[in-house]
Order: structure tokens, then sequence, then C-alpha cells
């Protein structure tokens, strides 16, 4: 159903290694519009973990040509021949609407040209996974845009997921042509500790129920997702 390159593998090696560029990633979350209420940490660690991800592979494209990484190939308006759908760059998301109507269909946390190859990139950073999410049906209507907008093309996909995670999906994925990559750091790291003092050192304006439901027991951020085992 995908197609492997030996630059996917490469990526999916080199995705873990990176240490986050914090001040990257916070340029990165500003594009974001703050909710006039301020941020919910639900949406917001979400976004901080595919910003981490989107900022990596900015690193990691650095040491090769475009013609191995072409990051965020569309960066305006674009619609595919049959007219189906559009597409349109919002901050590092690309996001897909259908072309009558511009209902939206679904977005991908980052986009790329690896090897000629269209590869979507998708960053579920959460430790429960229903039986439903990311089998060949799901991952046939996910990139169904793609074929459609590189038509005769074959695309790739790259999920990433926490560490600990990832014999949760890896065959799933991995049996049908797709990559599976970890997360840098595990969910109990990122949750409890990095995204709360990211908040505290770029002075994140945080959501009234976001600041009340704040501290655990544990002394930090109630981080949604995270599921003590």
């Amino acid at each position: 159903m995908f197609k492997r390159t030996d630059t996917h593998k490469l990526i999916a090696e080199q995705l873990p290694q990176i240490e986050p560029n914090w001040d990257m990633v916070a340029v990165m979350i500003d594009w974001v519009p703050v909710p006039e209420a301020g941020w919910d940490a639900r949406y917001l660690i979400g976004a901080l973990g595919e910003a981490v991800v989107s900022s990596s592979l900015d690193q990691i494209a650095k040491d090769f040509d475009e013609e191995e990484i072409l990051l965020r190939p569309i960066d305006r308006r674009t619609r595919d021949q049959t007219k189906t759908y559009k597409f349109r760059r919002e901050q590092w998301r690309t996001v897909v609407r259908l072309y009558e109507g511009s209902q939206k269909y679904g977005e991908y946390d980052e986009f790329a040209i690896v090897d000629g190859v269209p590869t979507v990139f998708e960053v579920k950073l959460k430790n429960i996974f229903t039986p439903d999410e990311f089998t060949e049906a799901d991952l046939q209507k996910k990139v169904d845009p793609v074929r459609r907008l590189y038509p005769g093309e074959k695309p790739g996909f790259m999920l990433v997921t926490y560490p600990e995670c990832q014999d949760r999906v890896r065959y799933k994925v991995e049996s049908i042509g797709g990559w599976t990559a970890p997360f840098f750091t595990s969910q109990e790291e990122f949750a409890y500790e990095q995204f709360p003092r990211f908040i505290a050192d770029y002075r994140l304006p945080m959501s009234k129920k976001s600041l009340n439901n704040r501290i655990t027991e544990r002394g930090t951020i109630n981080a949604p997702g995270y599921v003590d085992q």
C-alpha cells in the first residue's frame, strides 16, 4: 500500500535522536492563534508534540538535498486534478478540504516529498489506540487526497508515537509498507515534566479550566491522555 525508501529509513532512525530546539518549537507554537480563553492543555500538548517532530524534520532535512527531502511542498492553495480535494498550508500542517463546499476532510501533521515519494507524517502521542486506528482501510481513507494530488505515485506514511507505545501499532503500519518512528522521549517525561516546563518557560496563557486542573498529586500539570499504569 505504501512505498518505502532508504531516506524514510534514515528519517525514522534519526527522529528519536534529536533533542528539540525549544526556542524553534516556541516560534512554531506562536504561529497558532491563541484561543480567547487561553490554551486548553488537551489541545496544546498535541500541538507541542507535532511542533517538536516538525522542527526535528527541519533539522534532518538540512543534511539532504531537496531531491531527497522536500518538506511542506504545498505552500498555498492547491487542488487535485479531479477537483475532489483542495489543500492549504496552515502553520506546519497541511489541511485538506473537500473541493465543493470547503468541508474539512482532514489534516497532515507533516507532509514531504521523500526520494520522490509524497509522504504523510502523523504524530499520535497517546497510549491507547482503538482497533479501527491505522488499519488498512483507515489509512487508505487518510491518504486518498495524496493519491489524487499525485496520480500514479505510491505514497509513503510514517507514524510517530511514544517509544513505549511502538509495539501497539508497529505491525499494523509496517505490514502495509508504512514506517513507525519513536518520539524522542517517553510519555511520562514529556507529559509530566517537559510540557509544564515549556508552558512556564515561554509563559503561555492557559485557559482557566486548564489552570484549575493543572496540579496533580505529583505536583505537576495534569497532562490529558496519560494513564497511570
